[in-house]
């Protein structure tokens, strides 16, 4: 198997892009940058091993976690806030189901591949708009990871062009 410093290449993966685990301080920087309320309902749409869900400030939270059978495109309920850090191979149809939840803030960690024209004007088709990006560089994971924030019917931070040049 190739390796590039320790870190197999993407293609090699077992589970490409789907199974990364956030570190704390990036789970951190993704709540502070999130500003939840004492009063938000948040939900961790991909709990993995909690390090988001367990460092949430105080609020009511709930989790979907596919490996404890929540599933989070069964997920049904209203809340204020979605947060995690998703599965990357099946980034827009995760979108759609935030999209779908009417939350106020979605907060994702995104890939640098993620982040796209084509999903920033779904998220701004429904009504959400970047607010906030910091940008990361996570030992062992692909290139730079956005944390970003989308707030319903604010003013973006960015603007961008769909057309192709």
């Amino acid at each position: 198997m190739k390796k590039v410093g320790k870190v197999r290449q993407i293609k090699e993966r077992p589970n490409a892009n789907d199974i990364f685990f956030t570190p704390l301080p990036i789970a951190l920087k993704l709540i502070n940058m999130t500003n939840i309320q004492r009063n938000d309902k948040v939900l961790d749409a991909c709990k993995g091993e909690g390090v988001i869900y367990n460092n949430l400030p105080p609020c009511e939270k709930d989790f979907c976690e596919i490996t404890e059978g929540r599933d989070f495109f069964e997920y049904d309920q209203p809340v204020d806030v979605i947060i995690c850090n998703p599965p990357f191979s099946i980034y827009t149809k995760w979108i759609q189901h935030c999209i779908s939840l009417n939350a106020k803030k979605i907060s994702l960690i995104m890939g640098c591949l993620n982040l796209t024209t084509i999903r920033l004007k779904l998220l701004e088709d429904n009504g959400y708009f970047l607010t906030k990006m910091n940008i990361v560089n996570v030992k062992g994971w692909f290139a730079n990871t956005y944390l970003v924030l989308f707030e319903k019917g604010k003013t973006p931070i960015i603007s961008y062009d769909t057309a192709r040049y």
